[in-house]
């Protein structure tokens, strides 16, 4: 019904490519641009006035990294690229040392492990152009201080998240820097003399995130805009299980299915458990290029699977969320859910792994009733107990130190101490664990507009003793009305994000749980009407015998014009030894 379609019946692509400019070759390789908006996007990357962010939201598949690839290529500065997951770090690391301007940038991974320090030092050095890393690792890791390091010394000259929607889901729970990061970023921007630009790329934003966004990353002299085009897939082919499953039926109906599915061919799990769990079944059912990938895969059993995968030495991959976001293997002709996906976000992002190559490719959801209610707990532990609420912070704020009011008379602020824990929890939850709630709380309270955070910050009191995490806020509101009303204060944002979050877990019930609903329509109307439907086949839409949707042109408004680049990029080591100053020299004559 799907991959053995006529070709009339495909929902066709109408996507034309756009003539590059001359210099795009010898930088990037390309001769093209894939569509007008990645070359309007890019442009508008490229003159982004200092301090400013730029929001950018364009279809998986249609080159958002190409737009921060040619940023770097053109700018003689450090570029930082913040990824979700590591297997995203190492196909975009792959991605651009594949690019003409690869030795100029020197681009380079930064994941704990053996080459941590490596990278470290050649960070440190300025041998290193373009980092990718994750948002721990700036805000928090080790780093935060050569990085700050770089903005004042003007050398850091731009950010880019990738996948910036998940700043507001996973950042609001189990990965909460990603939402510190625009207190990193407002810092570097504090400290830097000609300002920090901000890329945000993804293809998926929901209505309430630009905002959220904005209000996260544009401080008050900095300029915000954005541009989505956002489009649904049109070669995914939906398909589901009448009704939900018990365990073994449900290991039945995937393995029959994989039995019969194209490859390669990817099964999604929630849990490390369920994960590991398919081993023996894929094992006593006769595969053999199959791999596990979860939260528990090392770093270089990770790189290797990522390799291979790439390489197709692999037909199967058992993995959680955190394998392939953003990861771009064009073929891959298969996706089964052998769980149920908390919310149509994390759903439609698993199915879009498929069919990025423009061809067919099959979705099946085949969920249990554990997996049901599995979905139903992964929601973000928003704090809710007004006792809970009031002693964290409490706690923080009777171990606060003020920070004076600057010479031209801007607001008091205050440092509060992250590793303080509230009578309630004494003796009861780890360090980590406590410094974690203490940072969610402070959260939930700058997203309710209560508090800005101004930076996060390791001190060490003295020589030898351990270093302890400092937060620097600024209130918003009388801060003797916080130390009375705060769960009264937090109750209309807490009830707003349970309501997003039940809004995508209700969409994705919807869809499986009713004959009537299309998968297209919901997934449209959860992005927003601006979002251009586009459907190869859903199993409502099949059975209304409606034929496939067909993509229309990726488009933003002109304002390129044609040029040439005026500088000739090369490598900028530091001038710290005979061997550095050589290194200068020959650079110089590289230019003249």
């Amino acid at each position: 019904q799907a991959l053995d379609r006529p070709e009339p019946l495909r929902a066709p692509r109408t996507e034309s490519e756009v003539p590059g400019e001359p210099w795009l070759k010898p930088h990037l390789g390309r001769t093209s641009w894939k569509s007008q908006a990645q070359r309007e996007a890019t442009w508008r990357a490229l003159k982004a006035p200092e301090n400013s962010t730029l929001l950018i939201g364009l279809p998986t598949g249609s080159g958002k990294s190409f737009v921060y690839q040619c940023c770097a290529a053109l700018e003689s500065a450090l570029t930082v690229v913040v990824v979700p997951t590591v297997a995203l770090g190492i196909d975009q690391l792959a991605a651009v040392s594949e690019l003409p301007c690869a030795q100029e940038l020197s681009p380079m991974l930064y994941t704990p492990g053996e080459y941590a320090q490596k990278v470290l030092d050649a960070v440190q050095d300025r041998h290193c152009r373009l980092l990718i890393t994750s948002p721990e690792a700036i805000v928090s890791g080790h780093l935060a201080q050569p990085l700050r390091r770089h903005a004042q010394e003007g050398f850091l000259r731009r950010l880019v998240i990738d996948e910036a929607h998940l700043i507001e889901s996973w950042g609001a729970e189990f990965r909460i820097e990603f939402q510190l990061l625009g207190a990193t970023l407002r810092e570097w921007r504090s400290q830097a003399p000609a300002g920090i630009r901000t890329l945000l790329l993804s293809a998926t934003f929901s209505p309430s995130t630009p905002a959220m966004l904005k209000e996260m990353f544009v401080g008050e002299d900095a300029a915000w805009e954005q541009h989505i085009v956002q489009r649904l897939r049109p070669e995914i082919h939906y398909f589901r299980a009448a009704h939900w499953s018990d365990t073994e039926h449900q290991v039945q109906r995937v393995l029959e299915a994989l039995h019969r599915l194209p490859r390669p061919a990817i099964v999604y799990v929630t849990e490390v458990a369920q994960a590991e769990a398919w081993a023996p079944r894929l094992r006593n059912a006769g595969f053999v290029r199959w791999r596990l990938f979860h939260g528990d895969t090392s770093a270089s059993e990770r790189k290797a699977i990522m390799n291979d995968w790439r390489n197709d030495r692999l037909d199967l991959v058992v993995a959680t969320s955190a394998f392939g976001m953003g990861v771009d293997k064009a073929d891959v002709r298969a996706v089964v859910h052998a769980c149920f996906p908390e919310g149509i976000d994390r759903f439609y992002q698993e199915v879009g792994r498929g069919g990025r190559d423009g061809r067919p490719c099959v979705s099946l959801l085949v969920p249990t009733l554990r997996d049901k209610r599995v979905a139903a707990t992964m929601g973000p532990k928003l704090l809710s107990d007004e006792e809970k609420i009031n002693g964290r912070w409490r706690a923080m704020w009777h171990a606060r130190k003020v920070v004076p009011s600057t010479e031209d008379g801007g607001p008091v602020g205050f440092r509060l101490r992250m590793d303080v824990q509230p009578e309630h929890r004494f003796g009861r939850q780890s360090y980590g664990e406590n410094r974690q709630w203490n940072k969610r709380l402070l959260l939930m309270m700058n997203r309710a507009g209560l508090i800005r955070i101004e930076a996060i910050q390791w001190e060490r009191p003295q020589e030898g003793a351990e270093s302890i995490e400092w937060a620097t806020i600024e209130a918003q509101v009388p801060t003797l009305q916080i130390e009375k009303h705060l769960p009264e204060m937090l109750r209309s944002q807490r009830e707003q994000e349970l309501a997003t979050i039940r809004r995508a877990g209700d969409a994705l019930l919807r869809c499986f749980e009713s004959n009537n609903v299309t998968m297209c329509r919901e997934v449209r109307s959860h992005y927003g009407a601006q979002t251009l439907r586009a459907c190869g086949s859903c199993g409502s839409c099949r059975v209304r015998g409606e034929q496939p949707v067909a993509t229309v042109g990726l488009k933003l408004e002109e304002e390129t014009q044609r040029t040439s680049p005026l500088v000739h990029v090369v490598q900028a080591p530091a001038i710290n030894d005979n061997k550095a100053r050589a290194e200068v020299v020959k650079a110089l004559r590289q230019i003249l």
